[in-house]
C-alpha cells in the first residue's frame, strides 16, 4: 500500500510495519493498532502522521471506522502540513455520509491529491442537487399551505384536462385534519377529533418516516368496548419506517406504549395500503388520470385488528375547487371479506395530499360469538399544512 511505501523509507518504519504486519497476519488487529499508536507517540512528523494513518487503516479492517477517523483526525492535528492526512480524513468522511465535512478537508488536500478535487466537486454537486430537491419541495408545501382558505366557497370547474399525480408528499410535510365520524349501527353516536400527520425525512432520500396521532377526546365508557380499544391507544403518536416503494419497515411507538388494544404493528398494514395505493395504482403507470377515467386497485384495512384485503375502482369525477386549492374529485367503491363501502377523495395532485376525503363502510365484528354489524361514515378536512425543519 501507498502508506507502507512511504514508512518502509526509514529503518525504524519499516521495522515497525514488519511488527504490524505479523500481528495482522495473526489475527491480532487490537496488537497491530497499539503497535502503530507507539510508534506514532515515539517520532516526529511526517512519520507521526503516518503511523497514525496506517493505524486508521487497520481499524478500518476490523469496522472501528469511528475510530478511524478519530486516528487521522490526530494525524491532522499533529502534522498539518501532511497533506495525506486531509486526504484520508476526507473519504472516511465521504464514506460516513458526512459530505461537508468531506469536502473541506479535500479542499485542503487538492492541489497535491488531484482525486481530491474529484471527490470535491461530486459532492458538492450532490449536494446543490439534494438542496435544490428540497427547495423544490418546500416550494410546494408552502405553495399549498398559502391556497388553503377554509372559508372559500366550493366550486365545481369546467375543466377534463388530466392531472399529474404525485406518487407521495413532499418531505417533510405536516398535515392537521379535522375528523368527524358518525356511527350508524351497531348503536348511534358521533365523535370528532384531530388527525396529525408528520412525514419526516428528506426530499431525496431512500426512506421516510410518518409519525402519526389522534387528538381523540375522552370516550363515554358506554360506548363498545371495541371501538374504545380501536381509538384510544391511537391518542399515542405511532411512527412507521417507510422506504420508496411505499413499504412499511418498521412500525411503533413514537415513544412508549401499551400492549394491549390498538398498537403500531396492527395499524401497519393499514399504513402501507394508503401509501401503497397513493403511489402504485391510483397514479397508473404514468402518474396521470384524467376526469372520467376509471381505474382498479388493492388496498388494506384494519378490522377488529386484523388486515382485511380490499378491491377498490375508482374514477375521476372531475375538477373542483376546494378550500381555495384545486382538486381532482375521485369516487371510490371498496369490497373485501365482509367489508363494503364508497370512499371519495378530493386530491391535490402536485403534493398528493387530500384536502378533503369522507368514507362510508359497512363490515362485521365479532365479540364473545356474537356478531355486531357496524355502519359508520367518516369526513376528514384538511386544517393546516406546512413543513418541518
Amino acid at each position: 500500500m501507498f502508506w507502507v511505501a512511504l514508512l518502509a523509507m526509514t529503518t525504524s518504519c519499516s521495522s515497525v510495519e514488519d511488527k504490524v504486519e505479523l500481528a495482522i497476519a495473526e489475527g491480532d488487529h487490537d496488537r497491530a493498532i497499539q503497535l502503530l499508536w507507539a510508534a506514532a507517540v515515539d517520532s516526529q512528523c511526517p512519520e507521526r502522521g503516518l503511523h497514525l494513518i496506517r493505524r486508521a487503516e487497520v481499524q478500518q479492517v476490523v469496522a472501528r471506522d469511528d475510530e478511524a477517523i478519530e486516528s487521522v483526525t490526530k494525524a491532522v492535528t499533529a502534522c498539518p502540513n501532511l497533506i495525506q492526512a486531509y486526504w484520508t480524513r476526507a473519504q472516511l468522511h465521504a464514506k460516513a455520509g458526512r459530505r461537508q465535512d468531506a469536502i473541506n478537508d479535500a479542499r485542503e488536500a487538492a492541489p497535491a491529491v488531484p482525486q481530491a478535487t474529484l471527490l470535491q466537486h461530486q459532492l458538492e454537486d450532490e449536494l446543490a442537487a439534494e438542496a435544490a430537491a428540497q427547495k423544490k419541495a418546500q416550494d410546494l408545501v408552502e405553495s399549498l399551505g398559502g391556497q388553503l382558505d377554509l372559508d372559500a366557497e366550493p366550486m365545481a370547474l369546467e375543466d377534463s384536462s388530466p392531472a399529474q399525480l404525485a406518487r407521495q408528499v413532499p418531505l417533510p410535510m405536516h398535515l392537521d385534519y379535522g375528523v368527524t365520524q358518525s356511527v350508524k349501527s351497531p348503536i348511534s353516536f358521533e365523535m370528532s377529533w384531530v388527525e396529525l400527520l408528520s412525514f419526516r425525512g428528506h426530499a431525496t432520500s431512500e426512506s421516510y418516516s410518518l409519525v402519526r396521532k389522534l387528538e381523540v377526546p375522552k370516550m363515554d365508557r358506554a360506548l363498545p368496548l371495541y371501538y374504545r380499544l380501536l381509538m384510544s391507544n391511537q391518542r399515542l403518536p405511532m411512527r412507521f419506517l417507510v422506504n420508496r416503494r411505499g413499504d412499511v419497515l418498521t412500525a411503533e411507538w413514537h415513544r412508549d406504549g401499551p400492549d394491549r388494544g390498538m398498537r403500531p404493528q396492527m395499524l401497519g398494514p393499514e399504513i402501507q395500503g394508503m401509501l401503497k395505493r397513493k403511489r402504485v395504482y391510483d397514479p397508473g403507470s404514468q402518474g396521470v388520470r384524467s376526469p372520467g377515467e376509471s381505474w382498479n386497485g388493492e388496498d388494506v384495512r384494519i378490522v377488529d385488528g386484523r388486515p382485511i384485503a380490499i378491491q377498490y375502482s375508482s374514477t375521476a369525477q372531475g375538477w373542483e375547487l376546494l378550500h381555495g386549492i384545486r382538486v381532482l374529485r375521485v369516487k371510490s367503491r371498496l369490497t373485501g371479506n365482509g367489508y363494503t363501502g364508497t370512499e371519495e377523495a378530493w386530491m391535490h395532485p402536485t403534493t398528493s395530499v387530500a384536502v378533503r376525503w369522507s368514507r362510508r363502510v359497512a363490515y362485521e365484528v365479532t365479540r364473545a360469538r356474537v356478531t355486531e354489524a357496524w355502519q359508520e361514515e367518516t369526513v376528514g378536512t384538511l386544517l393546516s399544512v406546512h413543513g418541518l425543519q
